[in-house]
């Protein structure tokens, strides 16, 4: 739950009257997301009371959804991969990797994956030491290989018809399973989803 104080006051020897904070709840699942945020909201409301304080609660405009996985198109993706040259790590290896994005939003609409891929450095995203390693000359190899089996899944949507039965029904099952958790989740607007990464390559 990273969060930030965005209005403390102006100085360290006066007790504000007014004090801002903007906190990010993550979770794997809507309906998890729901869990936490009432969690959340129930502490800031106790602070509140244990200081005779009084809070109001605002949720963002947005929520970023988790990423629905579809095993038929990450099957594709990673054959496809795999005669390029790629090396996939095993689903067992994923747990630690998540964030947010609004792609999670576009799986809830529509089939999608959300591949991870190699860029031939180990510096961790979101660094100064990531984004330089983003711009070198390998970096464009693993990423110029990883476009290619995305456009030869894609092909193979297009051209395969049972392939693309597949990964509609696929869709459909996920989709109806998780439903249920979107009206779980209503009280977490302005929250963000932790995402599931399949088909992370090496």
């Amino acid at each position: 739950m990273p969060g930030i104080i965005k209005n403390g006051g102006v100085k360290p020897n006066i007790i504000p009257s007014y004090a801002e904070l903007e906190f990010y709840l993550r979770a794997p699942s809507l309906r998890e997301l729901a869990i936490l945020t009432e969690k959340a909201e129930n502490c800031f409301k106790a602070a509140a009371l244990a200081t005779g304080c009084e809070v109001e609660l605002q949720g963002g405009a947005n929520d970023y959804y988790n990423v629905l996985p579809n095993k038929s198109l990450e099957k594709a993706y990673m054959d496809n991969g795999k005669k390029l040259g790629m090396e996939f790590i095993s689903d067992d290896n994923l747990s630690g990797l998540s964030g947010s994005t609004d792609f999670g939003n576009v799986t809830f609409v529509v089939p999608g994956i959300h591949p991870y891929f190699y860029i031939g450095s180990d510096a961790l995203n979101h660094t100064e030491q990531y984004t330089v390693a983003a711009g070198s000359d390998e970096a464009q190899f693993y990423t110029l290989r990883t476009s290619k089996a995305l456009a030869m899944t894609a092909l193979d949507v297009i051209f395969k018809p049972d392939l693309l039965e597949r990964v509609r029904e696929d869709f459909r099952v996920v989709k109806l399973n998780e439903e249920g958790n979107m009206n779980a989740s209503d009280r977490g607007n302005g929250s963000l989803l932790g995402i599931g990464a399949a088909c992370a390559s090496r």
